[in-house]
């Protein structure tokens, strides 16, 4: 899988896991891989080697020692090489978890101003419920005592009274105030320690793939209100559609997290136009855009064989049937010839997005055009 990750934002990682081994041999392998690893007591301090340390919270499977597995500040694609060698030594050494384990991934937010602050807060707010579908039932609602809801827990039961909540905030320590701990799904105390901001909410795993997709998705997140991208009250019966889309998860992103939002069980009521996508059917958009609408191009965003709508391949010269509803405009047919990825964007925070062919992404910047 190809994922898009930010060449130059910092990130690290906490993994939370069981052992048939002591600390001291998982650190001895992992510095025989040329991953530079020490045991130390619990602390929070920074380095600049992986960190093997214990957590109190971590219960000790049968045979099992519990510890926790912290990085040093990644950055890219170096980082998540690193991160794959490490999960290769966990899993050669069996390392387990359970339903007591988390994984924490922390995201440089040194610039983050305060419009950012309250926005990525809001866009975790607006989302908690569908995330809550690609995570392990341990980690859903506000029934964990170490990743609380942001919704439940401290302030209110709908979004509404939340964003009302943030929106009233004068400060970066007025937001975090409104929770009243770091053990929430979002924890933005820390940013006070470590100039980061903590995403708790998955549940444990030393699964390189699961790990490096969370770190791609709750990046989306800091990159769009860094960027100051609105994000707004209105409602949407295509909920995994608008989080993929504020998250701005390329397409190799939203397939893995599809199938897996899918098996867990769906948000009541969803319904995302990724059902369409994934049947081999063309999305139908019923929204017509707005005035502000754009369509952006990112050539050849996956490769060839990963180039792919359901069991169809976008091949060069193949058909595939195809339409977007906007007003006074007729279904268009096109083939597939090279692969892009087109994003609607309906000027309110939301949209949609859909890899398509060159004839394709052109016809579909023509009709938002004409009818912007």
């Amino acid at each position: 899988m190809r994922l898009r990750l930010d060449e130059t934002r910092k990130f690290g990682i906490e993994i939370e896991m069981t052992l048939p081994h002591r600390a001291s041999t998982l650190a001895t392998r992992l510095n025989s891989v040329n991953i530079a690893a020490q045991v130390e007591g619990y602390n929070h301090r920074l380095r600049s080697h992986w960190k093997i340390t214990t957590d109190a919270t971590v219960r000790s499977d049968s045979g099992h020692h519990a510890m926790e597995l912290v990085s040093p500040p990644l950055k890219g694609r170096d980082g998540l090489r690193q991160l794959e060698t490490v999960c290769a030594v966990l899993a050669e050494m069996n390392a387990k978890v359970n339903r007591s384990c988390g994984l924490h991934v922390h995201h440089d937010a040194r610039d983050l101003d305060f419009e950012a602050w309250k926005l990525v807060t809001k866009c975790y707010v607006k989302y908690e419920d569908v995330i809550d579908q690609l995570m392990a039932p341990s980690r859903r609602g506000n029934g964990n005592q170490w990743c609380r809801s942001l919704r439940r827990s401290y302030v209110g039961n709908t979004v509404e009274e939340v964003f009302e909540r943030i929106d009233r905030c004068s400060s970066n320590y007025d937001i975090q105030s409104i929770f009243g701990t770091r053990y929430v799904k979002l924890n933005l105390e820390a940013s006070s320690v470590h100039g980061t901001i903590e995403f708790r909410h998955h549940h444990g795993t030393t699964n390189f793939t699961k790990i490096a997709t969370w770190i791609c998705l709750t990046q989306g997140f800091v990159t769009r209100s860094v960027a100051h991208k609105p994000v707004t009250l209105r409602s949407t019966t295509k909920h995994f559609d608008s989080l993929m889309w504020t998250a701005e998860a390329p397409v190799a992103l939203r397939r893995y997290y599809w199938a897996r939002y899918q098996r867990n069980g769906m948000v009541e009521g969803d319904e995302s136009n990724a059902v369409e996508i994934l049947d081999g059917r063309a999305p139908r958009q019923t929204r017509g855009p707005q005035a502000r609408n754009r369509v952006a191009f990112e050539e050849a965003p996956v490769p060839a064989e990963d180039a792919i709508l359901a069991d169809v391949t976008l091949a060069e010269g193949s058909d595939l049937q195809w339409r977007i509803d906007v007003p006074q405009t007729e279904p268009v047919t096109a083939s597939f010839g090279e692969t892009y990825q087109v994003s609607v964007d309906f000027g309110n925070g939301e949209g949609v997005s859909w890899v398509v062919g060159r004839e394709q992404a052109e016809a579909i910047r023509r009709v938002v055009e004409s009818a912007a």
